[in-house]
C-alpha cells in the first residue's frame, strides 16, 4: 500500500541547510502613527527656522554673486593689463623705430648732397642714374619702416611741423602765412615729426590808408552832425 504523498513529504528528513518558514499567514507589523504637533509655539518655531534658513540661503546667494563679479573683475584687469602691455610695447617700437630713423636721415641727406654735387656730364651719367636708383630704394626701405616724407606747399604755417627760413611779401592777403616754397621736405614717423619742412612762408601787409580832401571833408561833416 502506498504512503500518500502530503504524508510522504511530511515524514521525509529535509534537507540539511535549509529551512522554509511560510509566513502567509502571519499578520502585517502595524505602523504607529506620527503625531503633529500644531500647537502655537511649535508653528512659530518653525516659521523661524525656516526664516533663518531663507536668510542663510540668500547670504549664501550674495556670497555667490560676490564671488561671481570678483572673477569678473579679475578677467577684466587681465584684459586691461594685456591691453596695457600691448600699448606700451609697441609705443616702446615705435620710439626704438623714430630713433634709428632719425639717424638714418643723415644718411639720406648725404644721398641728396651727392645727387646734387655730382655734374651731369656724359661720363657721369650711368654713375648718376646708379646713384639714383640706390637713392630710390633706400627711400622705399625707409617707407617700409614707416618714414613718411611731406612737403606742405599751400599749407598754413604750423611751427610743431614746418620751419621758417624766410618770409616774402604777398600782395594776396590769403596768402598771409601760407607756404609759398618748400626747400627742404619733412619726415614723419608714426605721427610724430622727426624733422620739420624747412619753407618760405607769406606775408601780407595791409597797404596804408592814403586821406585825400574829399574823405576829410567827409569826416568833418560826420563830426558836426554828431555835434
Amino acid at each position: 500500500m502506498e504512503m500518500p504523498e502530503k504524508e510522504k513529504t511530511a515524514t521525509e528528513p529535509q534537507e540539511e541547510g535549509f529551512r522554509v518558514v511560510d509566513k502567509r499567514g502571519a499578520a502585517e507589523p502595524e505602523v504607529e502613527p506620527v503625531a503633529l504637533d500644531c500647537s502655537e509655539d511649535n508653528v512659530r518655531r518653525l516659521m523661524e527656522e525656516n526664516e533663518r534658513l531663507e536668510g542663510e540661503l540668500e547670504k549664501r546667494r550674495e556670497r555667490i554673486n560676490e564671488l561671481a563679479r570678483g572673477l569678473q573683475d579679475i578677467g577684466a584687469d587681465r584684459d586691461g593689463m594685456r591691453d596695457r602691455l600691448e600699448r606700451e610695447q609697441t609705443k616702446a617700437v615705435n620710439r626704438a623705430k623714430g630713433q634709428l630713423l632719425e639717424k638714418l636721415l643723415h644718411v639720406l641727406d648725404t644721398f641728396q648732397h651727392s645727387l646734387d654735387s655730382i655734374p651731369v656730364t656724359e661720363h657721369t651719367r650711368d654713375l648718376l642714374e646708379g646713384v639714383k636708383m640706390i637713392y630710390r630704394q633706400f627711400l622705399v626701405q625707409l617707407g617700409d619702416l614707416g618714414l613718411e616724407r611731406f612737403s606742405p606747399l599751400g599749407d598754413t604755417f604750423d611751427p610743431e611741423s614746418h620751419e621758417a627760413l624766410r618770409t616774402d611779401d604777398v600782395e594776396d592777403s590769403a596768402q598771409n602765412g601760407r607756404i609759398l616754397k618748400v626747400i627742404v621736405p619733412g619726415y614723419k614717423h608714426g605721427g610724430r615729426v622727426l624733422r620739420p619742412a624747412q619753407v618760405v612762408v607769406g606775408r601780407y601787409t595791409a597797404p596804408p590808408v592814403v586821406e585825400t580832401p574829399e574823405s576829410e571833408e567827409k569826416e568833418e561833416t560826420k563830426a558836426e552832425e554828431s555835434e
